[in-house]
């Protein structure tokens, strides 16, 4: 839903993942839910799967050097990845790797791209890194594992962290609070608004942190809390 949401508002998206068929699906869907398909598919094709493990250096070196090759910069990079845990004493440490290592090592890895977005200035705003934590990072129940919850509470001081050292070199740092699914349901209580989380909920959030309008967000998180 977030690919959807930015490319259908003019931007180039790449989308990376460790299964190329589940990627390939997605951006395919992009497509079908377009609200006007016809027009969509005349458009060239800009959600583009990139087949890949964060976790894997040199797979993710891969990646940084052909999005580098094909466009020479980013804007805007979004770690959106998340397992939970624990299980074995390897699956919990498995998920500090995917939760929390992936995304600090992938900000890393692409901030020469992020410069070279803010060198273009083809946007007003500052190039931007965003990272999906969760409410388990708040949590005092630790409501889908252990393991899940800290690595969450680590990404949201990371990103902190982030704000302030990726702000002397003119970058951004956001970090959005995820939503939860839990099969049992929550009471209506700790929801607000009293029903589920829509896609528009996170297409309006996500547009309004990368638009001109979150031009000023830095190091800021939004929290929505609908399931």
């Amino acid at each position: 839903m977030i690919a959807k949401a930015l490319e259908h508002n003019g931007a180039k998206v790449y989308i990376i993942g460790r299964r190329l068929e589940v990627l390939e699906k997605a951006a395919l869907q992009a497509v079908r839910q377009s609200s006007n398909p016809s027009e969509f598919l005349l458009k060239k094709r800009e959600i583009i799967p990139l087949q890949g493990d964060l976790t894997i250096k040199e797979d993710l070196s891969r990646i940084v050097d052909t999005i580098t090759a094909s466009d020479g910069y980013i804007n805007l990079l979004i770690a959106n990845a998340g397992i939970s845990g624990p299980g074995s004493f390897s699956e919990f440490t498995n998920t500090y790797a995917v939760n929390t290592s992936a995304i600090f090592f992938a900000v890393i890895a692409f901030l020469n791209p992020l410069e070279a977005g803010n060198q273009r200035g083809n946007v007003e705003q500052k190039s931007q890194v965003i990272a999906s934590s969760g409410l388990g990072a708040h949590n005092r129940l630790a409501m889908a594992g252990y393991a899940y919850s800290i690595s969450k509470a680590a990404v949201t001081h990371m990103m902190k962290q982030f704000a302030t050292s990726l702000h002397l070199m003119g970058l951004e740092a956001i970090w959005p609070i995820a939503k939860l699914s839990l099969e049992d349901g929550i009471p209506a209580g700790v929801i607000p608004p009293r029903g589920p989380g829509m896609i528009q909920d996170m297409s309006g959030a996500i547009l309004y942190m990368t638009s001109k309008a979150g031009g000023y967000l830095n190091g800021n998180v939004s929290s929505y809390r609908r399931w």
